[in-house]
């Protein structure tokens, strides 16, 4: 897994931030793009990250900062040639807005386009993972997304395996894999050799918000937490009531989640290189960052 922040401002872009966009590159190879903000496409011709393995688009709510990309990245993806579907996925109103982009495009896709409304609560399980929606605390229809691997097998100990006789090789392999084995007229299950599974990655995206319970259970022992710290401290009343959070309030929710990393993401623009609100965040929780356009961060497994 590897993020990819492309845009990070918030409302409008500035000469260091690009508006709205995360990529999570999977282990298997395709991209999911979390929001996509305007000029996302050339964010990540910038940085390096394909378009065309792009499969599943989330987008939190319907505030253009959050979507105006989509029209572009579409366009770009079928002048390009692409065959292989792609899904976008967000609340009501979601078909209706992919919809009219379409219209206003004077354009005819190649590829399948798959239009997905989501709910609170809902869940989409894709082969290794699934992505969890939790309704926000930012606007009408407007939501948070976690994405999770499924758990792996245990750790294979390879001394339980010598003191059951086993010689190293394609047994092993066998083994690692789930599949019971009979080695010399003794059968040998996995769990013999295997320890108990291991939790897969997880990675949060609050989106637009206000402090929220919801997000706090979404992000519950999280390897990454992606919030909203669209202010400082100093501008709380004004974060209250536009629906979005400080960088404090983003903090207090990676602490009370037990998340592992927190990002600060979408900076007002009146924040130039934000290390005021970085370190708003470490009075806090210790390991927290301002997310900047082009920053990779790579979420390795735990053991």
């Amino acid at each position: 897994m590897e993020l990819t922040f492309l845009g990070t401002s918030a409302s409008t872009p500035t000469v260091f931030r690009s508006l709205p966009a995360i990529a999570l590159r999977l282990d298997e190879g395709s991209t999911i793009l979390f929001d996509c903000g305007e000029g996302t496409q050339r964010q990540m011709m910038r940085c390096g990250t394909s378009f065309m393995n792009v499969d599943k688009i989330f987008i939190s709510h319907f505030h253009c900062d959050h979507h105006l990309g989509l029209s572009g990245l579409l366009q770009t993806m079928n002048i390009n040639s692409r065959e292989n579907q792609i899904d976008i996925y967000g609340p009501e109103g979601i078909e209706e807005l992919v919809k009219n982009i379409l219209k206003t495009g004077y354009f005819k896709l190649g590829f399948d386009l798959m239009v997905h409304t989501l709910k609170d609560c809902d869940r989409v399980s894709r082969g290794n993972y699934s992505v969890e929606c939790r309704e926000n605390n930012h606007c009408k229809n407007s939501l948070a997304f976690a994405i999770e691997e499924k758990p792996r097998r245990g750790k294979f100990y390879v001394e339980k395996a010598k003191n059951l006789g086993i010689p190293p090789g394609p047994l092993y392999r066998r083994l690692q894999e789930g599949e019971t084995i009979v080695l010399n007229g003794k059968r040998i299950e996995p769990n013999m050799v295997l320890g108990p599974p291991r939790k897969g990655r997880k990675v949060c995206y609050s989106g637009d918000t206000a402090y929220c319970e919801n997000v706090i259970e979404l992000a519950r022992e999280s390897d990454v937490l992606i919030h909203d710290s669209t202010f400082s401290d100093d501008m709380k009343e004004e974060a209250g009531k536009f629906g979005h959070s400080t960088a404090t309030d983003a903090a207090k929710v990676a602490k009370a989640a037990k998340a592992k990393k927190l990002f600060l993401f979408h900076i007002s623009p009146r924040y130039n290189h934000a290390k005021v609100l970085e370190n708003e965040a470490k009075k806090i929780f210790e390991n927290s960052t301002v997310a900047e356009d082009f920053m990779k961060y790579r979420i390795r497994y735990k053991d």
